[in-house]
């Protein structure tokens, strides 16, 4: 039986293709774990500065601009924290299982993390605001809680 003609192309085109797959699949795997290390670090930003909000609430000489200082650490990193999560879910067909797990659990974690980032805020603008509040604190404390939560899942997931 005889072969037909290939170019060199048609060839290369031909033996090239599975490498560039694996290739591509690599690329979108360290794309993920890269996403996942960032998700960890805004998170970890976002437990560190709610946990200093909290702190706050019992420093009996904390200012209303300590409080700005520490939500305007916040809000950056939780916009950053959502953008990634929705990069993540984008790319999910090439994400691994243990990834997806993540995602599916910290997709609520994420939300909740942006509502309560909100509530701090409309809390701080109400002017004569109580800040030393159990309702104040309580807002910091989940808030740092949710974000512990994916923190740790992220870096699970990264591993």
């Amino acid at each position: 039986m005889r072969l037909p003609k290939c170019s060199i192309f048609t060839a290369a085109l031909l033996c090239g293709a599975p490498l560039l797959a694996a290739t591509s699949q690599k690329t979108a795997a360290n794309q993920a774990d890269r996403y996942l290390d960032q998700v960890a670090s805004d998170a970890m930003a976002i437990e560190w500065h709610a946990s200093d909000i909290e702190r706050l609430t019992k420093d009996p000489n904390a200012t209303w601009q300590q409080y700005d200082q520490q939500w305007n650490e916040i809000k950056p990193a939780q916009e950053q924290l959502q953008n990634r999560i929705a990069r993540l879910d984008a790319m999910r067909n090439s994400l691994s299982d243990s990834q997806k797990q993540m995602l599916d659990k910290d997709k609520s974690a994420v939300q909740q993390i942006a509502w309560r980032t909100r509530q701090l805020l409309k809390f701080m603008d109400v002017q004569g605001a109580d800040l030393k509040s159990p309702e104040f604190r309580s807002y910091a404390r989940a808030l740092a809680r949710n974000a512990d939560t994916v923190a740790g899942n992220a870096q699970k997931a990264g591993a």
